[in-house]
């Protein structure tokens, strides 16, 4: 009956890629693994693990913020672990929004929480910078700015840090290094 419902999904909630450290539960075997969630959707979670458990296996991932989501291991494959929830995750709009707040915790906001077009950067000098996010995802984000630090340059936005990558028409393309506080500025 599992295997028949697994088989017969279809994506039908849009999926975001992220870059959160989470811990995957499995109750059968009385294990905890350390995890990064890399998409999320209403329906279901893209991730990597050192040890997956087998497909069909009954999980748990915990993700700061979001608590617990029961799940099943619906596919492995080249490195990744698809996990397909119980039930859809109420509210997965606001999952969206809570995440960008959290991601992009000292960039402006609307007054409902909601993130803005605007934003700022700030580089290993400490200077600020004025940006807008083109695109994020769990390996780079790319920012409309007309500041153009040095590649290689370490900087932080929100809570995420990376180092500028490239330097684009428009802005800069930044790889992720971390998506926690670092400390050093």
């Amino acid at each position: 009956m599992l295997e028949r419902k697994l088989a017969s999904c279809q994506r039908v909630s849009a999926r975001i890629e992220t870059a959160l450290a989470g811990s995957l539960i499995v109750p059968a075997e009385e294990d905890v693994l350390d995890c990064l969630v890399i998409n999320l959707s209403a329906t279901g979670a893209g991730i990597v693990c050192a040890e997956p458990p087998p497909r069909h296996t009954y999980v748990v991932l915990r993700l700061d913020g979001l608590g617990d989501i029961e799940g099943v291991s619906a596919w492995f494959s080249e490195g990744q672990l698809g996990i397909e929830f119980l039930a859809p995750l109420e509210g997965s709009a606001e999952i969206l929004n809570r995440l960008s707040r959290w991601i992009y915790a000292d960039t402006p906001s609307t007054q409902d929480g909601s993130l803005m077009d605007a934003g700022v950067f700030k580089d290993c000098n400490g200077q600020v910078h004025p940006c807008a996010i083109a695109s994020y995802s769990c390996r780079q984000v790319q920012m409309r700015t007309s500041a153009r630090p040095a590649v290689g340059t370490i900087v932080r936005f929100g809570k995420a840090t990376g180092h500028v990558l490239s330097h684009e028409a428009d802005g800069i393309l930044v790889q992720h290094l971390a998506t926690t506080n670092a400390g050093g500025f």
